[in-house]
């Protein structure tokens, strides 16, 4: 089982690095951006999304914990927004480091994200995943998810009382 644990300062810093790192990476591979500026331009889009840090109203970071072990085996990034007409939560980054991949870990924290929205009467969850990204894709449609024109979407059921 795994618990969404915030981030504190020194996990934000990490996560930070690997995300812009990563971001870069992937808009490289894909052929949007150049080698030479990719880092910056990560860098820039990262704090236009965060620009109060893990502050930032509307988002929330988490580490992703496994609950036998107390050992952080992820992280997970997820801003709520308004979309049409329709309360999303958008999930800008889910990450299982390598060697608890394949474990269940990241279907659990999507379960505990869904659960989560769900109980603040978010009506959907939204992402990209790179098409490149099989394994993720593969994740996604099996927990639910179905693709659209800006990515994958999953409807939130309503809670009832």
């Amino acid at each position: 089982m795994v618990e969404l644990k915030a981030m504190d300062p020194h996990a934000f810093t990490a996560f930070k690095k690997r995300v812009i790192h990563q971001y870069a990476y992937e808009r490289v591979r894909i052929g949007d951006w150049s080698p030479e500026d990719a880092d910056l331009r990560a860098r820039r889009t990262f704090d236009n999304l965060l620009p109060e840090g893990a502050k930032t109203p509307g988002h929330y970071l988490w580490r992703i914990v496994d609950t036998r072990s107390a050992q952080e085996v992820g992280s997970m990034w997820v801003q709520c927004r308004q979309r049409g007409t329709k309360r999303s939560g958008h999930l800008l980054d889910l990450f299982i480091e390598p060697p608890f991949r394949r474990k269940g870990y990241a279907r659990q924290a999507m379960q505990q994200l869904e659960a989560h929205l769900q109980a603040q009467g978010i009506e959907e969850i939204t992402l990209h995943v790179f098409e490149h990204n099989v394994a993720a894709r593969a994740l996604y449609q099996l927990l639910g998810f179905h693709v659209d024109e800006d990515g994958m979407t999953k409807t939130i059921a309503r809670q009832t009382d």
